[in-house]
Protein backbone atom coordinates (compact mmCIF):
# COMPACT_ATOMS: atom_id res chain seq x y z
CA UNK A 1 0.00 0.00 0.00
CA UNK A 2 3.14 2.17 0.50
CA UNK A 3 4.31 2.32 -3.18
CA UNK A 4 1.40 3.09 -4.63
CA UNK A 5 0.69 6.04 -2.34
CA UNK A 6 4.12 7.83 -3.12
CA UNK A 7 3.15 8.11 -7.06
CA UNK A 8 0.29 10.55 -5.92
CA UNK A 9 2.34 12.41 -3.41
CA UNK A 10 4.97 12.89 -6.04
CA UNK A 11 2.17 13.88 -8.63
CA UNK A 12 1.55 16.95 -6.17
CA UNK A 13 5.24 18.18 -6.94
CA UNK A 14 5.08 17.22 -10.67
CA UNK A 15 1.25 18.59 -11.18
CA UNK A 16 2.66 22.07 -13.01
CA UNK A 17 5.52 20.11 -14.88
CA UNK A 18 2.84 17.54 -16.52
CA UNK A 19 0.30 20.27 -17.30
CA UNK A 20 2.42 22.60 -19.32
CA UNK A 21 3.19 20.97 -22.71
CA UNK A 22 4.74 23.56 -24.70
CA UNK A 23 8.50 22.38 -23.30
CA UNK A 24 7.71 19.30 -25.16
CA UNK A 25 6.02 19.80 -28.50
CA UNK A 26 8.93 22.61 -29.31
CA UNK A 27 11.42 20.02 -29.11
CA UNK A 28 12.89 19.17 -32.25
CA UNK A 29 13.47 15.78 -31.31
CA UNK A 30 9.95 15.07 -30.30
CA UNK A 31 8.33 17.02 -33.63
CA UNK A 32 10.34 14.66 -35.85
CA UNK A 33 9.28 11.28 -33.97
CA UNK A 34 5.73 12.13 -33.50
CA UNK A 35 4.56 15.15 -35.63
CA UNK A 36 7.00 15.01 -38.95
CA UNK A 37 4.73 17.27 -40.68
CA UNK A 38 5.04 20.34 -38.03
CA UNK A 39 8.85 19.63 -38.01
CA UNK A 40 9.20 20.56 -41.49
CA UNK A 41 6.93 23.36 -41.47
CA UNK A 42 8.83 24.53 -37.92
CA UNK A 43 12.47 24.09 -40.88
CA UNK A 44 10.73 26.39 -42.97
CA UNK A 45 10.75 29.33 -40.76
CA UNK A 46 7.34 30.60 -42.18
CA UNK A 47 6.05 33.73 -40.65
CA UNK A 48 3.50 32.67 -38.00
CA UNK A 49 1.96 34.02 -35.20
CA UNK A 50 2.10 32.46 -31.51
CA UNK A 51 -1.62 32.27 -31.43
CA UNK A 52 -1.35 29.96 -34.60
CA UNK A 53 2.43 28.54 -34.44
CA UNK A 54 1.97 25.03 -35.33
CA UNK A 55 -2.05 24.64 -36.34
CA UNK A 56 -2.35 20.84 -36.37
CA UNK A 57 -5.32 19.09 -34.75
CA UNK A 58 -3.76 15.75 -33.86
CA UNK A 59 -1.48 18.17 -31.84
CA UNK A 60 -4.14 20.11 -30.34
CA UNK A 61 -5.23 16.73 -29.42
CA UNK A 62 -2.13 15.52 -27.89
CA UNK A 63 -2.21 18.83 -25.71
CA UNK A 64 -5.42 18.96 -24.52
CA UNK A 65 -6.11 15.08 -23.52
CA UNK A 66 -4.75 15.67 -19.99
CA UNK A 67 -6.80 18.29 -19.10
CA UNK A 68 -10.09 16.76 -20.85
CA UNK A 69 -8.93 13.22 -18.58
CA UNK A 70 -8.59 15.58 -15.41
CA UNK A 71 -11.77 17.50 -15.36
CA UNK A 72 -13.97 13.98 -16.81
CA UNK A 73 -11.58 11.92 -14.00
CA UNK A 74 -12.82 14.29 -11.37
CA UNK A 75 -16.81 13.35 -11.67
CA UNK A 76 -15.32 9.79 -11.07
CA UNK A 77 -13.23 10.54 -8.48
CA UNK A 78 -15.29 12.26 -6.47
CA UNK A 79 -17.76 9.55 -6.28
CA UNK A 80 -14.96 6.86 -5.25
CA UNK A 81 -13.70 9.09 -2.55
CA UNK A 82 -17.14 9.21 -1.37
CA UNK A 83 -17.76 5.58 -1.48
CA UNK A 84 -14.38 3.99 -0.63
CA UNK A 85 -12.61 7.16 0.75
CA UNK A 86 -9.46 8.90 0.52
CA UNK A 87 -7.33 5.94 0.25
CA UNK A 88 -9.19 4.49 -2.31
CA UNK A 89 -8.60 7.84 -4.36
CA UNK A 90 -4.84 7.42 -3.81
CA UNK A 91 -4.91 4.53 -5.04
CA UNK A 92 -6.48 4.37 -8.31
CA UNK A 93 -4.53 7.94 -8.82
CA UNK A 94 -1.25 6.65 -7.86
CA UNK A 95 -1.45 3.59 -10.06
CA UNK A 96 -2.90 5.73 -13.22
CA UNK A 97 0.35 8.28 -12.67
CA UNK A 98 2.60 5.29 -12.91
CA UNK A 99 0.87 3.45 -15.91
CA UNK A 100 0.62 6.76 -17.53
CA UNK A 101 4.13 7.25 -17.06
CA UNK A 102 5.42 3.81 -18.28
CA UNK A 103 3.64 4.42 -21.25
CA UNK A 104 4.67 7.81 -22.14
CA UNK A 105 8.04 6.73 -21.80
CA UNK A 106 7.50 3.86 -23.86
CA UNK A 107 5.57 5.77 -26.97
CA UNK A 108 6.10 4.71 -30.09
CA UNK A 109 3.73 6.45 -31.84
CA UNK A 110 0.63 9.23 -30.99
CA UNK A 111 -1.96 7.13 -30.11
CA UNK A 112 0.48 5.53 -27.08
CA UNK A 113 1.08 9.16 -26.01
CA UNK A 114 -2.48 10.16 -25.94
CA UNK A 115 -3.07 7.20 -24.02
CA UNK A 116 -0.73 7.82 -21.38
CA UNK A 117 -1.78 11.62 -21.63
CA UNK A 118 -5.29 10.14 -20.56
CA UNK A 119 -3.85 8.29 -18.02
CA UNK A 120 -1.47 10.89 -16.61
CA UNK A 121 -4.83 13.58 -16.53
CA UNK A 122 -6.80 11.31 -15.19
CA UNK A 123 -4.60 10.79 -12.06
CA UNK A 124 -4.13 14.95 -11.45
CA UNK A 125 -8.08 14.20 -11.22
CA UNK A 126 -7.91 11.85 -8.56
CA UNK A 127 -5.33 13.56 -7.17
CA UNK A 128 -7.26 16.75 -6.93
CA UNK A 129 -9.79 14.72 -4.48
CA UNK A 130 -6.59 14.89 -1.81
CA UNK A 131 -5.44 18.70 -2.11
CA UNK A 132 -7.44 20.03 0.95
CA UNK A 133 -6.06 16.62 2.79
CA UNK A 134 -2.52 16.04 2.02
CA UNK A 135 -1.81 15.12 5.82
CA UNK A 136 -2.85 11.94 4.44
CA UNK A 137 -0.19 11.99 2.99
CA UNK A 138 2.84 12.05 5.41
Amino acid sequence: MLLPCEFPRKSFRHYKMLSLCGGVTSMDDFLKEFFPKIYKRKQEKLTETDYCKYDNQLLILFTSSLYFACLISTFGASYMTRIYGHKGSILVGGINFFFGGVINAASVNILMLIIGRILLGASIGFDNQLRNHSSLLT
